[in-house]
């Protein structure tokens, strides 16, 4: 990692809406820190710059900031800003900061960071936030190719000063890997065991369409597009039978995972 300011670039970019369903998104160009953290206490915004500035995985243009969510106890606001205190970025505060929220009250807050260089392929973007978010217990759903942010309440840490976030390669394929199965793909992912044991055995009759609901929301929450949920469903124990048709199933897998989306895409 490098401790020059900005070595790849100027400036950078972000995306911010352009209507109230956060679906359409404008580049906004920022040369500091400081003015992101003016800009994301104010706006919904988004650390992807989408293609036509549509909202959506597929559009993916570039990235310039790696962007976590923390919702959960465990890693706290100080450990974040010891760990992170040598590198440029920004810490705030989210709406359930130190509030109740499912019976459990902690710090909630956000770290964006700046990437060594832009990341223009999602599939590197998506692995360098899934390493991240699991190395310091984020919220996995960050790593979602279509994700944006509502403002934070309080910016509480913020440097211009320091080094920015080294890139970490894709694992190399071989060409034996270009007929994974449905456990290969998601080996080196998280998911809930729970998902991994419905892929495996399949789901009990009675049970199949909340069970692929329930499929649906965890892949989109652990970063899956639509394509790979229903490739990697497609290949597993869950097949269509006379009463769970392929139809019902596409549904059901569907229905969930736009339900993630409306879930932990507005968290």
């Amino acid at each position: 990692m490098d401790r020059s300011k900005y070595k790849y670039y100027d400036s950078v970019g972000l995306s911010s809406p352009c209507n109230e369903k956060q679906t359409s998104f404008k580049i906004v160009g920022i040369n500091t820190f400081e003015e992101l953290a003016q800009l994301i206490i104010k706006y919904a915004w988004s650390p992807i710059i989408w293609a036509n500035g549509r909202r959506n995985g597929v559009n993916f243009h570039v990235a310039y900031f790696a962007v976590l969510d923390f919702d959960a106890p465990g890693y706290t606001l100080l450990q974040c800003k010891n760990d992170f205190c040598d590198m440029m970025h920004s810490i705030g505060t989210t709406k359930s900061h130190q509030k109740e929220k499912n019976g459990v009250i902690c710090d909630r807050f956000r770290l964006v960071v700046l990437f060594e260089e832009p990341i223009t392929d999602l599939q590197l973007y998506r692995h360098n936030l899934r390493q991240l978010a699991d190395q310091y217990e984020a919220d996995i759903a960050c790593v979602d190719g279509a994700r944006f942010f509502y403002p934070c309440k309080e910016i509480v840490s913020l440097s211009d000063e320091g080094f920015t976030l080294e890139i970490k390669p894709l694992p190399v394929k071989h060409h034996s890997d270009e007929h994974l199965n449905s456990h290969s793909i998601i080996n080196d992912r998280i998911v809930p065991d729970r998902v991994r044991h419905y892929l495996k055995h399949g789901i009990r009759p009675g049970g199949r369409n909340d069970g692929c609901f329930i499929i649906g929301i965890e892949l989109f929450k652990h970063g899956f597009n639509q394509a790979e949920m229903l490739n990697i469903v497609k290949n597993s124990a869950i097949q269509p039978i006379d009463d769970f048709k392929l139809e019902e199933l596409q549904r059901a897998l569907l229905n969930g995972y736009r339900f993630g989306q409306r879930i932990y895409s507005q968290q």
